[in-house]
């Protein structure tokens, strides 16, 4: 009842306090008066507090011990703690569950830092939290010097995620080409995995990374553009290629992506970049223009704009402001953005929709034997009940296949409503030199659970294979083994999980209880490697299916899908008279033909332009002449003849079955319906009729 009487009076006070006051502490009446607020709350509770569990006369108070705790008794049947008391007027003057500030936050920054060698004490005071680093020059003995200077300067910041490193400059130097990227954070950060082709990731233009900011998991692509100029060929294509590549990767990550660093090029300039915002991805400069009016700035010697910081939509929920700052020690600025580390800015309704599932042959699969759909029943119930026994005989097909189940491809006719999805995935790290690495870089939880599996399988193996087993390693083999047989992601057990299986390559049939030795550790290790090839081999056919039509899909394609048919062109019969052209008459301005054809001077014939036998009253053409009414301003009869003779698409020439006489009208001001060629176009290409006026 005191846990009530708690609950009821934090949650009323909570009220009127904040119809009162502002959320944040420190703003409102609450801070321009603390003591009145206090005594308010206090008064609140105690009025609440005798008008619910006390009778009328609470005037003498008598203390008493209840238990050994001292206690305000009231001449009613409850006893009140004066700490319940005291902490409820607490709870009620604070407002249960509010925060001093919406949000942590936590600032990222792109910057081109023309070579990183001997400035890393620059770092100690900077109060950016992550550095997206282009151009660092780091070899390998550049970064372990770097690494170093870190810890000797005592900088907040925690890992150094670097790309390939570059190649030295010279052998006596250990500074690196142009070139290199790095990622300098101050959270918690992994190295993501890969599938780029060797040449482009040892360029050192390219990095894969995920850093932890405030419970938050950031990942992205760090890249440094090939500059322009006579050094590096097709400097353009290749850095679109990167930016293509880069993209791909993207893609395959779940929650907030980033994709930033020096691009070396106008946006304009890289046709990926069309592909990027379509999907979403906003520069930061970009999103802070929209809301705030500010225009993007360059960010190279106060010229260009090269320095860019691409989030996606998850991400930009999380932004708040960015700023350039030009102070810096090279020729680029800082580009620099605050973000929100709050993870219910990240929560999302979403329908979850089965992928699509590897359906065996009809003939391997047994039909639904249920008696399903009739009268009276409940649809719901039998449509779900349907496809739960389609997707079961399919399972079973795949399982005498030795196929694993992928849970992401089950679940159709279950779902009724969207599910609320809070948090993200943290993104798989890269594993360690000598493991298997993953082939499938998506997010999905089983897959995610059996790669776990798959690393206590390398590392128990690594273990039992050591020649020499202590007290240390045994218990350790015992605590490796249990975490083995205990992992979650398998159904219902991981012991019971590897019964149903069918044996592959002569593995023991069930888990023994006991850590086994490390042959028998081996043939586990093999048997649940294949599994996990098949699942990856699985998951990667799903995921390039669903990456086409994120990328070819957009908002137009979408309507082109559910549009109407075009209706039907209605047929027409044309009629052809031809004449061969014998001479052009320049005197004239006229085309005299060999034939006298029966022109019909009634009907205008019909081409690909326009009319050509159009006449205007008062014109009489003769009968071996097509006329047209146009006269083209500033140009002679004469000029407009040849022009048309020449690059009309009709083919106007010696031989060609036209014949047209030109007509010029003297009226000033008139406006006469021309046929206008554009001669800059080529021959095939339409042409439109045009307005002209005569003087």
């Amino acid at each position: 009842m005191g846990c009530l009487l708690a609950g009821v009076a934090s949650c009323l006070g909570s009220q009127l306090h904040d119809s009162l006051a502002c959320p944040s502490f420190g703003t409102g009446l609450l801070a321009r008066a603390p003591l009145a607020c206090c005594l308010f709350a206090c008064l609140t509770f105690f009025l609440m507090a005798r008008s619910w569990f006390c009778h009328v006369e609470p005037r003498q108070w008598t203390p008493s011990s209840v238990r050994g705790v001292s206690t305000f008794a009231f001449p009613c049947r409850f006893a009140v703690p004066p700490s319940l008391v005291f902490w409820a007027s607490f709870l009620a003057f604070w407002g249960v569950g509010e925060a001093f500030t919406p949000g942590p936050e936590f600032r990222v920054g792109v910057a081109n830092m023309n070579g990183l060698h001997n400035k890393a004490f620059s770092f100690a005071d900077s109060t950016v939290d992550t550095w997206i680093l282009s151009e660092t020059h780091l070899t390998k003995g550049g970064i372990m010097a770097f690494q170093s200077n870190l810890k000797q300067a005592k900088t907040s910041y925690r890992s150094f995620i670097h790309g390939c490193p570059v190649a030295q400059r010279s052998l006596t130097s250990d500074i690196g080409q142009w070139s290199g990227v790095g990622v300098l954070t101050a959270f918690p950060a992994r190295r993501l995995p890969h599938t780029w082709p060797p040449v482009a990731y040892n360029s050192g233009r390219l990095l894969c990374s995920g850093f932890c900011a405030k419970g938050v998991w950031i990942s992205g692509v760090s890249l440094y553009g090939t500059p322009p100029g006579p050094t590096h060929v097709n400097g353009r294509q290749v850095t679109d290629e990167l930016l293509a590549l880069a993209l791909d990767r993207v893609l395959q990550l779940s929650g907030p992506r980033f994709i930033a660093g020096d691009f070396n090029h106008d946006l304009d300039r890289l046709s990926t970049v069309a592909t990027l915002e379509r999907l979403g991805f906003r520069d930061i400069q970009d999103i802070h223009a929209e809301r705030t009016g500010e225009l993007p700035v360059a960010t190279c010697r106060g010229k260009t704009r090269r320095d860019y910081l691409f989030v996606s939509r998850e991400m930009a929920r999380l932004f708040r402001s960015c700023q350039v700052v030009d102070e810096t020690v090279s020729d680029h600025s800082y580009l620099i953005g605050t973000f929100e580390g709050s993870l219910d800015l990240l929560d999302r309704f979403v329908w979850p929709i089965p992928d699509q599932m590897e359906w065996e042959a009809i003939s391997e699969r047994q039909p639904v034997q249920a008696d399903l759909f009739q009268p009276g029943c409940n649809l719901d119930q039998d449509y779900a009940a349907f496809w739960s026994a389609v997707e079961a005989n399919n399972n079973g097909a795949r399982q005498r296949k030795q196929k694993p189940l992928v849970r992401s491809m089950q679940g159709r006719g279950r779902q009724h409503q969207p599910q609320l999805r809070h948090g993200m995935l943290a993104p798989t790290k890269t594993s360690r030199p000598g493991d298997k690495q993953p082939a499938f870089l998506g997010s999905c939880v089983q897959h995610a659970q059996w790669l776990k599996q798959l690393r206590r399988f390398q590392s128990y193996l690594r273990l039992a294979r050591a020649p020499v087993l202590t007290v240390a390693h045994r218990a350790h083999l015992f605590g490796l083994w249990t975490s083995i047989r205990r992992a979650a992601g398998f159904a219902p057990s991981f012991p019971q999980w590897w019964e149903q299986r069918a044996s592959s390559l002569g593995e023991p049939p069930a888990v023994p209880l006991e850590p086994p030795d490390a042959g028998l550790a081996n043939l586990f290790y093999a048997a649940f490697a294949l599994d996990f090839d098949q699942l990856e081999t699985t998951l990667n056919s799903a995921r390039s299916h669903a990456n086409r039509l994120a990328k070819a899909s957009d908002v137009h394609a979408m309507y082109r899908t559910v549009q109407r048919d075009a209706p039907v062109q209605v047929d027409s019969l044309v009629g052809v008279t031809s004449a061969t052209v014998l001479e052009v008459d320049h005197e004239e301005c006229a085309l005299v033909t060999v034939q006298s054809p029966a022109w019909n001077l009634d009907l205008p014939v019909p081409s690909r332009l326009s009319m050509l036998n159009r006449t205007r009253s008062g014109l009489i053409p003769a009968p071996q002449c097509l006329l047209v009414t146009c006269c083209p301003k500033r140009r002679s009869r004469r000029t407009f003849l040849t022009c048309l003779l020449r690059s009309s698409p009709f083919g106007l020439g010696f031989g060609t079955n036209m014949n047209l006489r030109l007509i010029h009208s003297g009226t000033k001001s008139s406006v006469l319906q021309l046929l206008s060629f554009d001669l800059c176009h080529r021959l095939s290409q339409p042409f439109r009729p045009t307005l002209f006026v005569v003087a």
